[in-house]
């Protein structure tokens, strides 16, 4: 296992979610003896994983309640346009066809 892969303390994942990063990224090169730049990677790192994390919970707590999420809401907008623009043009062809038989 190598220094990148090793799991944070539970102190610098404390600072971390309390918005504390730059106290975490000392604390962290400090204690395992590396450079601030992998501390602040490892650090980014473990916050990707996170919002990851989080983000497939909320998902399966939106597919559970059957809410639709944004994408669903945008492909339903996008049909409903299509809809709009269908019709006006149905009407345009109408009007047009019309004017010509008068």
């Amino acid at each position: 296992m190598t220094k990148k892969d090793k799991q944070l303390p539970k102190y610098i994942i404390m600072m971390v979610e309390k918005g504390n990063l730059v106290n975490a990224i000392k604390n962290l090169s400090s204690d395992e003896n590396i450079s601030m730049d992998e501390a602040k990677q490892r650090i980014d790192d473990y916050e990707a994983e996170l919002k990851a994390k989080q983000q497939q919970q909320q998902d399966k707590i939106i597919k559970k309640q059957g809410v639709a999420n944004k994408n669903d809401n945008n492909q339903e907008v996008k049909k409903i346009n299509m809809i709009k623009l269908s019709i006006s043009l149905l009407i345009i062809i109408i009007l047009v066809l019309f004017v010509l038989y008068l």
